[in-house]
């Protein structure tokens, strides 16, 4: 599973450090134009960020048991990022007869030229 060079590809170095360092500065720069507060700021910014790992337990009820691969994102640099967002707007969504399942679909087809 992992082998599928179109799906995953090897990484020279770590670049949770990088992405970190990118998340603390947009973060820091939203807090001084202040369209955050300091708390928000406080939690959007992990002190401690962890590589992301990948596991995949197989499909046993499969034929050839291929691995269902599961990446948690869990102490990753955008892990509060996503939770902050999603408390945001999980109310925009209620009500609403429409919804987005496949994220890819909608951006191509909805992203400037």
């Amino acid at each position: 599973a992992f082998h599928d060079r179109e799906a995953y590809i090897p990484v020279a170095e770590d670049p949770t450090k990088k992405q970190a360092a990118y998340v603390k500065k947009k973060v820091n720069e939203l807090t001084r134009m202040k369209l955050i507060s300091p708390t928000d700021s406080t939690f959007l910014t992990l002190h401690d960020p962890r590589i992301v790992r990948a596991y995949g337990p197989p499909k046993i009820h499969k034929v050839d048991a291929p691995l269902r691969i599961i990446v948690p994102l869990i102490g990753s640099p955008t892990f509060n990022i996503a939770k902050w967002l999603y408390k945001r707007l999980k109310h925009l969504g209620n009500g609403s007869r429409y919804s987005i399942k496949k994220l890819a679909c909608f951006s191509s087809k909805n992203s400037r030229p």
